[in-house]
């Protein structure tokens, strides 16, 4: 499964902890890991792109710098 679709089932899964019929004690310490792998999938996308997508490099032409100049003294300032 992607990790766009386990971070919408662990999302659901967050949604539901409040009315599962569960502890206390169960609903905190199920609310802390689910939020943590959701932020941890939140995060590992964010780094990779937009969801996951490979990197095409660029299809852009590469232009050749221009030739180096000349440095230039600008008027008013001693060389010195």
């Amino acid at each position: 499964m992607s990790r766009p679709g386990i971070l919408i089932i662990l999302g659901v899964l967050v949604i539901l902890i409040p009315v599962s019929g569960l502890s206390s004690t169960s609903r905190s310490f199920l609310s802390i890991l689910l939020g943590a792998l959701v932020l941890g999938i939140g995060l590992s996308l964010r780094t990779r792109g937009t969801h996951g997508s490979p990197v095409l490099p660029s299809t852009l032409p590469t232009v050749d710098p221009l030739p180096p100049t000349e440095p230039h003294t600008p008027r008013g300032v001693s060389p010195i």
